[in-house]
């Protein structure tokens, strides 16, 4: 989906798409970091839940939005740390400061859903969309924050390819959750991991389908 091509051969016909490997200890890390991230979002959830004030309500959800959100960018970086180039690579402080915006705020509407009971199927479809959205918009943002002798191109079919994968799995994990909740029977610790799982590899997938 993405190319490497030199900055000497972008001006012409014959561009050079550049050699890139993996670290497979850094991907295994990013992907359990999603996945602990988005668990600890949910607990974090549960806890929202059951608190009786609305200021706490409010801390607990925001404290919630930061975790969720900082393993959505944290994962992003950990997968880009993983991804070895032959040219050096910097990034840009303040755009990548900025592609964590998207993920915080994706993690809000995570938060704020998982909040409630009874989320209609349209309610989960909304969520997910917005959910998806957001980790998508922090993956190219902080794609963008790269500097290196080289220019990327994408090609749009993956691109919304991609997208359209983190939002369809982020609308599963959350039509999952809701069945989780509505059976009793169930543990609330199956919330945590399935959803966690679920959220992780719709972190992950938009991750290296991206790349």
């Amino acid at each position: 989906m993405l190319e490497y091509v030199l900055s000497h051969f972008a001006s012409t016909n014959s561009a050079m798409t550049l050699a890139y490997d993996y670290s497979s200890g850094l991907v295994f890390l990013s992907v359990a970091t999603a996945m602990f991230g988005s668990a600890l979002a949910l607990y974090l959830t549960e806890i929202m839940h059951q608190a009786k004030r609305l200021p706490t309500r409010r801390m607990v959800q925001v404290s919630g939005a930061i975790a969720f959100g900082g393993a959505v960018w944290s994962m992003h970086f950990f997968g880009m740390l993983a991804f070895e180039l032959c040219v050096s690579v910097s990034y840009d402080p303040w755009l990548t400061l900025a592609s964590s915006l998207p993920a915080v705020l994706a993690a809000w509407v995570a938060m704020n859903f998982m909040g409630k009971d009874n989320q209609t199927p349209n309610q989960t479809v909304q969520s997910g969309a917005l959910i998806g959205a957001g980790i998508g918009l922090m993956h190219f943002t902080g794609m963008e924050a790269m500097q290196m002798d080289a220019v990327l191109r994408y090609d749009p079919s993956t691109f919304a390819f991609a997208v359209a994968s983190a939002i369809v799995l982020s609308i599963i994990s959350l039509f999952l959750i809701n069945k989780i909740k509505q059976n009793t029977k169930r543990h609330k610790g199956d919330i945590y991991i399935f959803g966690g799982v679920g959220f992780g590899l719709a972190i992950s997938a938009m991750h290296y389908l991206g790349m």
